[in-house]
């Protein structure tokens, strides 16, 4: 299961702007080992895009399960 470790959120007034800060951010987020989603927008001159950053988690043992053992 992939779970959310980092969610960052953009905004600027320029394209260019926002492609720099963006790149920025997720070359950050991709650096710690986060798989990055990226959902953007774009009205009246406003650019805003958020940055969500997932991580695997290990698998949760069941209650009824013991973790298996390398001998």
């Amino acid at each position: 299961m992939k779970k959310i470790v980092d969610i960052r959120h953009i905004v600027e007034l320029s394209e260019s702007q926002i492609l720099n800060h963006v790149v920025e951010e997720v070359n950050d987020m991709q650096n710690k080992g986060l798989e990055v989603d990226v959902q953007y927008a774009a009205n009246n001159g406003r650019y805003t895009t958020m940055l969500i950053g997932r991580k695997e988690t290990e698998k949760p043992v069941k209650k009824n399960e013991s973790p298996k053992a390398i001998r």
